[in-house]
């Protein structure tokens, strides 16, 4: 028999429970590309940035040049506008200097002014001078002021504020030699100083190089007068709360004319034959010979001949005789010459103005002219020394429209000797050569300025430039 089993008891089975949700894994594909996807972004992002920032870069750069460029167009055009305002005052100049007659200065100044102010493509220009704080159109005549070289110790003792150490370092500065004035100053004062240096001996060059002299100060020689251009720089100079300087009345930048006064190339009496002489002063032929025969003795000048009669002057350049005395040569009284005719006013002026003796010295300090001159520019030279012969002189001049022709017109003044007018021969004269101006050229675009400060010279031929300076 099979054996029994026991019966099993089987409890009731337990409901299926769900299995445990076992964590997601991401799939490995899917991840490196979400990483990659970010990156490229940020790497996107980042080039965009840093091309704006090349691009703003180069935008900036190329903005820069570009006013830059228009700056330097700009520059050029007033440049070259400024250059022409000098080169259209030189051209009427030139034109002047082709007429037989000079016209008076008050015309030539006036018509210069004419053509001062003018207008070019994207340009304009205008010339103008300074007159004691005034901005006046056209240039200025450089005669109008005294040429500092040609001033004497008495001269400059008039000057204002000057003190008789002061006009001896100023004669110091300019003489030749190296020997001091009393209370005057040459190289071993100035070799002294801190910053040493020489003084010129010599023809001071520029007005301004007067503050290097010892004892001249900047506000003695210029006041309100900064810039040295005749305008003042601030509302108080304006107003006449600082004394003028010596720039108002004295110049370095006149010079003698070279050229007559024709325009043609001086005679030059110690060379020239007397038939040479008559042909170009309209003289007679025993004029001609007496001029001749002087101009060959040492020493002479063109004064000599306002100074002296014709027969004095040739009895002057004959050879004296001698007598003998033992072993003593002493000289006699030369042979009389014959008299010549005195020469007239005319002849004078022809002989001062289309003659020179010896040959022609160029940069010879020039003279003060006295059609242009204010009146107040006579008081400071001591050779119109009365007050009654300054009135006279300006008197005549008015009378003439500021037009007087010759020196020798004013021998017909009352208390004038041709002694004096010898002497003032050598200060004063009725001609001008040099012209100063401020040539101003502006960019009619940007508005941007060039100035430049000229000076002219029409003693020569052709035009000098003698000053072209930019500020």
């Amino acid at each position: 028999m099979t054996p029994l089993r026991p019966r099993s008891h089987r409890h009731p089975a337990a409901p299926a429970q769900a299995p445990a949700a076992l964590p997601q894994r991401s799939r490995p594909g899917r991840t490196r590309l979400g990483d990659r996807r970010g990156f490229a972004t940020a790497i996107v992002l980042w080039c965009i940035a840093l091309s704006v920032v090349v691009l703003l870069g180069v935008q900036t750069i190329a903005a820069q040049q570009a006013s830059a460029g228009r700056e330097a167009l700009a520059a050029v055009r007033a440049k070259w506008a400024a250059r022409s305002g000098v080169e259209a005052v030189i051209a009427r100049l030139a034109a002047e200097n082709e007429q037989a007659e000079p016209r008076p200065i008050a015309d030539l100044l006036a018509d210069l002014a004419s053509v001062s102010e003018g207008e070019l493509a994207g340009a304009r220009f205008r010339v103008w001078h300074g007159d004691r704080g005034v901005e006046v159109t056209g240039p200025a005549d450089a005669h109008a002021r005294i040429n500092v070289n040609t001033l004497r110790s008495e001269d400059l003792t008039l000057l204002p504020l000057i003190t008789d150490d002061l006009a001896a370092a100023v004669i110091d500065w300019i003489d030749p030699d190296d020997d001091a004035e009393l209370l005057g100053a040459e190289s071993g004062t100035y070799l002294a100083l801190p910053s040493s240096y020489r003084p010129r001996n010599g023809p001071v060059r520029d007005i301004a190089e007067l503050e290097l002299v010892r004892g001249v100060t900047r506000d003695l020689l210029r006041g309100p007068d900064r810039s040295l251009t005749g305008v003042y720089g601030d509302a108080r100079s304006r107003r006449g709360s600082t004394p003028e300087g010596w720039s108002w009345l004295l110049t370095a930048s006149s010079v003698d004319p070279t050229l007559a006064a024709d325009g043609q190339e001086r005679l030059d009496l110690a060379s020239a034959t007397p038939g040479q002489i008559a042909d170009r002063l309209r003289v007679t032929e025993p004029q001609a010979q007496a001029i001749a025969s002087y101009a060959q003795v040492q020493g002479a000048t063109r004064e000599d001949f306002i100074r002296s009669t014709l027969t004095t002057l040739a009895r002057r350049a004959q050879p004296t005789t001698t007598a003998t005395t033992g072993t003593t040569r002493a000289p006699t009284t030369a042979t009389q010459a014959p008299a010549v005719p005195a020469l007239t006013n005319q002849q004078v002026a022809d002989l001062y103005d289309l003659a020179t003796v010896g040959p022609v010295v160029r940069g010879r300090p020039g003279k003060l002219n006295i059609n242009s001159a204010p009146d107040e520019a006579l008081e400071y030279l001591s050779v119109i020394n009365t007050p009654e012969l300054r009135d006279a002189i300006i008197a005549y001049r008015t009378s003439t429209g500021n037009n007087v022709r010759a020196l020798s017109e004013l021998l017909a003044l009352p208390g004038m000797s041709r002694q004096r007018l010898a002497d003032m021969a050598a200060q004063v004269d009725v001609r001008s050569a040099v012209f100063e101006m401020v040539s101003t050229g502006v960019d009619t675009v940007s508005g941007l300025r060039v100035e430049l400060v000229a000076e002219v010279d029409r003693s020569t031929s052709p035009i000098t430039v003698r000053k072209l300076l930019r500020r």
